[in-house]
């Protein structure tokens, strides 16, 4: 230990030591105080600090310097060294600070090519020490770190795929490079340029259809390597968006969704809350789940449902959003037109109906109701499928000579469920008809159709008789429901002596502009027969009863039969044509005045054989 100086004033407390080796070497230095005796009282031992830097030619600075006080842990030492580093030439940066006692530090370089220095210093309330000076040229070789996605996310009013990522460090990266998984390759998709610039949205994203996944490099200013590049970090901790899809359930009015968990997040994933917007209105959380599906139930009709899933991160310090999903709750389309456009009598076990609806009507059919008691009460008798325009169905389980009947149909939707679209009620026409012996006279009876849109315009009167042929009567005012027909005149002109009737109802065009019909049951009368038989003619040719003719009327003509026998039983003349009458020949020559029996077969209009036998005279 060599002596400086002695300062005989005890108020001076400060000394400098000019030498030229400051900045190659670590000094030493300790304070003794003395008096006329000599003394042993030293201070601690105070070192100037010599920094060594190295460079190891990794883009680092490896920083070393000695301790300030001996010992280590002086009481006046100060708990920090603080790192300063110059650059450019002239200006010095405090750039870290690390605790007494830890005599080193590493710089990562940000500067591409230049010459560095740095020195330390270390302070407390007395003094402060500073180091040498020390420098290299350094290199920038260290990529940025590899960015931290925070979320790949939806940007739901397009549907593009988001990625957000914290900013790279050191501060001297220059930019990003937006990576995406094609095809299970990563593909540099674009650049993003600014340290602070963490997002990007996808133009090209496919994000309403599927997951997409991304990932994000870092690149800094300095170039490196042959041929020169930028430092690039490697790719971060891809991130893979969340893709929703929907089921609808129209009948079951239920919206399912499903999407795949998201994924990168370390921490995992804490919950999936699901957003739901109604036409258009504010987002509100419908309910959440730890799974990856969920059901939205009593969805209204005619709406539109938008969800979004939003996943939260495990540590509640991210979110992401899946694409936005819009279902139009369109519930089976059912009509309020529901006519019944006619009920008719097709025959004595038949009645067929006829539904008027509107094309567009996507009902599954309507069930039918039956009433016998003029509708005080209905049962179910059938459906009637939408298959056809207008829907038909036929009730075969009547009689319709007894009753009318009425009928209405409900309609049940496409879902198959029962509805409260109604149709009109419609009642068939009940017709009766009854004959006077006496006259003739055929009164028929019928109960007025209702009901229809149009009203009724007219009734038709028909007959039939054993031809077959209908034949109209009259057609009636709607207010007339009884007629009266006169058959004497068809006393020989009947060929079984049995008439039919049916009344046709007939409906104004209405409001669907359909004019419909509507047939009652069909019911006959059946005059009693008469059967005139002469007991005597002159066939002498002049004109005046030649023939021998029964007179037949309200009989069934077919089975027409007469014939002649003479007293010895012999046949003398037959026919089955009730036209054709008896000369008076037998075997072509004239019989004589004589009596013949004959016997006439017929049948009656209810189908009863009726045979008559007498005796006639042959007068000459």
């Amino acid at each position: 230990m060599v002596s400086l100086q002695v300062i005989s004033n005890r108020l001076i407390t400060s000394y400098t030591h000019t030498t030229t080796l400051g900045q190659t070497s670590s000094f030493r230095y300790v304070v003794s105080t003395n008096s006329s005796v000599p003394s042993t009282n030293f201070s601690d031992t105070v070192s100037s600090i010599k920094l060594f830097v190295n460079n190891p030619s990794n883009g680092m600075a490896i920083l070393n310097w000695n301790p300030v006080f001996s010992p280590i842990n002086s009481p006046t030492a100060s708990n920090w060294y603080r790192i300063f580093r110059e650059y450019p030439l002239g200006t010095w940066t405090l750039i870290d600070s690390v605790p007494y006692g830890n005599e080193y530090y590493r710089d990562t370089i940000t500067i591409c090519n230049d010459s560095i220095n740095y020195r330390v210093t270390n302070s407390n309330t007395s003094c402060a020490s500073v180091s040498s000076v020390d420098g290299k040229t350094f290199s920038d070789v260290i990529p940025p770190y590899p960015p931290t996605i925070r979320s790949v996310t939806v940007d739901t009013s397009l549907n593009l795929g988001t990625i957000r990522w914290n900013p790279s460090r050191p501060n001297d990266t220059r930019g990003y490079i937006i990576l995406k998984n094609i095809g299970g390759s990563w593909v540099p998709i674009d650049t993003v340029y600014g340290i602070n610039n963490t997002s990007y949205v996808y133009s090209l994203s496919t994000a309403g259809n599927e997951s997409e996944c991304f990932g994000v490099a870092a690149f800094d200013s300095c170039y490196y390597g042959t041929p020169l590049t930028p430092n690039t970090s490697a790719m971060s901790n891809p991130h893979c968006s969340i893709s929703a899809q929907q089921a609808y359930q129209a009948c079951d009015k239920t919206i399912t969704f499903n999407w795949n968990s998201y994924s990168g997040w370390s921490s995992g994933v804490l919950t999936y809350h699901i957003l739901e917007s109604i036409n258009g209105s504010q987002p509100i959380r419908k309910g959440s789940t730890s799974g990856n599906s969920f059901t939205l139930n009593n969805v209204k009709a005619d709406s539109t449902y938008c969800v979004v899933i939003q996943a939260i991160s495990q540590n509640l310090s991210d979110s992401s959003l899946s694409n936005k999903i819009c279902t139009n709750t369109i519930y089976p389309y059912i009509s309020d037109t529901n006519y019944l456009q006619t009920v008719t009598v097709d025959d004595e076990n038949k009645i067929d109906l006829k539904i008027f609806t509107t094309p567009s009507n996507t009902i599954k059919g309507y069930t039918i109701y039956k009433s016998a008691d003029n509708g005080s009460t209905f049962n179910e008798i059938g459906f009637a499928p939408n298959r056809s325009s207008p829907i038909l169905f036929s009730d075969r389980n009547v009689n319709t000579s007894v009753r009318n009947y009425a009928y209405k149909g409900i309609a049940k939707d496409s879902c198959n469920n029962v509805t409260n679209h109604e149709t009109n009620t419609s009642q068939t026409i009940l017709l009766e008809a009854n004959i006077n012996q006496s006259n003739y006279k055929a009164t028929i009876s019928w109960t007025p159709y209702s009901s229809w849109d149009g009203n009724i315009r007219e009734y038709n009167i028909y007959r039939k008789t054993g031809n077959g042929t209908a034949l109209l009567l009259a057609t009636l005012p709607s207010t007339i429901t009884t007629f009266e027909d006169d058959l004497s005149r068809f006393y020989n002109a009947s060929n079984d002596g049995n008439f039919c009737y049916y009344v046709e109802a007939v409906e104004n065009i209405n409001s669907y502009l359909i004019s419909e019909i509507s047939l009652s049951n069909e019911t006959c009368v059946s005059p009693k027969e008469l059967i005139y038989i002469p007991n005597a003619f002159t066939p002498n040719s002049d004109g005046t009863n030649d023939y021998f003719l029964p007179i037949i009327g309200f009989a069934d003509y077919t089975t027409y039969s007469l014939r002649i026998f003479n007293r010895l039983g012999q046949e003398v003349f037959t026919t089955t044509d009730i036209n054709i009458g008896w000369d008076g020949f037998h075997d072509g020559e004239t019989v004589t005045n004589e009596i013949f029996l004959y016997t006439v077969l017929i049948e009656t209009a209810e189908g009863k054989p009726i045979s008559k036998s007498g005796t006639v005279l042959v007068v000459r």
